[in-house]
């Protein structure tokens, strides 16, 4: 058991106990003053670049029951760790089958995952890796977006200077995979910055309905690199796996337009899928 420990709260974390691991990172199962937690630790060196205090508090700040919370924040000479609200699992975990825990409805999860990342962009905030991995499954089967590795503030001109993407590419929007091609002007004028997230969000809406397939591929086959080439030449086949009358099918369909100026803005995907989510509820 290691902790680090100063004036304020303390934290204490077990390297031996693993939650998940990724490429820049590793989550430990912990305590804060007492409370199980899980401990995201992330090598200094790794963090894409130095997170502005001012920021970081902003981060710290997000308070919205479909946004994973960040307790506290410590860091020492080769380590930051994020303190986060433990969680049972992700939604790759459902996916995957390996989670049979407690869900809410399919259109209430979808709702949940878009009030979260709504929230993210109205405290200023563009997520930049939204995908199965980065949904957690709490405790009580509520939906929260995770994972601000790469969450970047907006600028004032509404834009971001946005870098090569980089983890699981099929989540990516057209212009976003574009960026490698672009030169460092060009990429900053991209001010589409929600848009991008919202193409990420209608992708892992159809993989969640689906379990697994994905709306640039074909029904039932591979989701691997030719995905991310379907999505910058516009090869959609979400015709192929959903009826045009599935309450979802135009929702998915508007947020992975392939023109991020054509994309449903997520007040208008929150505004279809509410009636359902009361309904749900009065049924329930």
């Amino acid at each position: 058991m290691e902790s680090t420990e100063n004036q304020g709260p303390v934290m204490t974390f077990s390297r031996e106990n693993i939650l998940g691991r990724g490429a820049f990172a590793c989550v430990f199962a912990g305590t804060l003053n007492g409370v199980p937690v899980a401990v995201k630790r992330i090598q200094l060196h790794d963090l894409e670049d130095e997170i502005q205090a001012h920021e970081e508090n902003k981060l710290k700040s997000m308070d919205h029951e479909n946004v994973l919370k960040i307790l506290h924040t410590e860091e020492n000479e080769d380590f930051k760790f994020l303190v986060l609200e433990l969680c049972e699992a992700t939604l790759h975990d459902y996916i995957r089958r390996r989670y049979v825990g407690d869900m809410p409805t399919d259109p209430n999860a979808l709702h949940q995952m878009a009030s979260g990342l709504s929230y993210i962009h109205s405290k200023g905030f563009v997520h930049r890796n939204v995908k199965p991995e980065n949904v957690l499954i709490s405790q009580t089967g509520v939906l929260k977006i995770a994972d601000f590795g790469y969450c970047k503030p907006f600028r004032k001109t509404s834009s971001f200077s946005m870098s090569i993407p980089r983890g699981n590419r099929i989540y990516c929007s057209p212009e976003f995979l574009q960026l490698e091609s672009k030169t460092k002007e060009e990429k900053e004028k991209i001010n589409n910055d929600k848009a991008i997230d919202i193409f990420s969000l209608g992708c892992l809406f159809f993989c969640y309905i689906k379990m697994g397939d994905h709306p640039f591929a074909k029904p039932g086959s591979p989701v691997n690199y030719t995905v991310t080439s379907n999505i910058v030449y516009g090869k959609k086949y979400l015709h192929l796996a959903m009826t045009r009358e599935h309450y979802a099918f135009d929702i998915i369909d508007g947020m992975t337009q392939a023109v991020p100026e054509d994309r449903w803005k997520l007040e208008r995907v929150i505004e279809l899928l509410t009636p359902r989510v009361v309904k749900d509820k009065t049924n329930a």
